[in-house]
């Protein structure tokens, strides 16, 4: 649990700090905002549009039960999108931020900072990319774990490009999830979560733990 507690504490020291660079990145935000605004294309809006969702707990919840059954880390994966979703909630009801113009969409009428669609995203899918890396068996383990790592970027400028979120609003989601998906994994190594249904447990995780102590070396 400590490794958990970690996390959540390094999320949340990261938020604080991110707020605080907020008030003194207004004219970065407009300028990355006027830059990617620039370079809008109908093709481009059409992807983003699509991409976004993958950023939505229409996407992200069916996803954590779906692996969460598949790798047998229910516990795991759920509790990444919880703890995710909660440190969103709880920030934006504390900072209430306004949203930006949006460029394409009606805004969304909850506040701005963080992006939650960046902080939940980058959660989840670096979670479960963690989790496949340690699966030896699985064909494809590489691409799957690169296309995973990535998918939080790519749902994150959406957000930019789209008009939803100011980019500090973006990198405080992916700095904030990263932190939560890291105290997860960093218990997950260190046995404090279990797979579910296998009788022996603790053996199963003897390959993770290697495979993240090599990664901090």
């Amino acid at each position: 649990m400590r490794n958990i507690t970690y996390g959540m504490l390094a999320a949340i020291a990261v938020l604080a700090l991110m707020e605080a660079m907020t008030r003194v990145a207004a004219s970065f935000d407009e300028s990355v905002r006027k830059a990617v605004h620039f370079a809008a294309s109908p093709a481009l809006t059409a992807f983003f549009k699509s991409e976004t969702w993958l950023g939505s707990w229409i996407v992200l919840l069916p996803v954590c039960i779906v692996a969460a059954l598949w790798q047998k880390r229910i516990i795991l994966m759920l509790a990444a999108y919880a703890g995710a979703a909660a440190l969103t909630e709880a920030a934006k009801v504390i900072v209430q931020r306004p949203r930006p113009l949006p460029y394409f969409n009606v805004s969304p009428e909850t506040w701005s900072f963080p992006s939650g669609h960046s902080l939940e995203s980058a959660a989840v899918y670096w979670t479960l990319a963690a989790v496949i890396a340690a699966s030896a068996s699985l064909p494809g383990r590489r691409v799957v774990v690169y296309s995973l790592a990535v998918l939080p970027v790519i749902t994150g400028l959406s957000r930019i490009y789209l008009g939803m979120h100011y980019p500090t609003d973006v990198i405080a989601g992916w700095a904030a999830g990263g932190c939560w998906s890291a105290g997860m994994v960093r218990a997950l190594a260190a046995g404090s979560v279990r797979r579910v249904g296998c009788k022996n447990a603790p053996d199963l995780d003897i390959a993770f733990v290697k495979r993240v102590d090599d990664a901090e070396r």
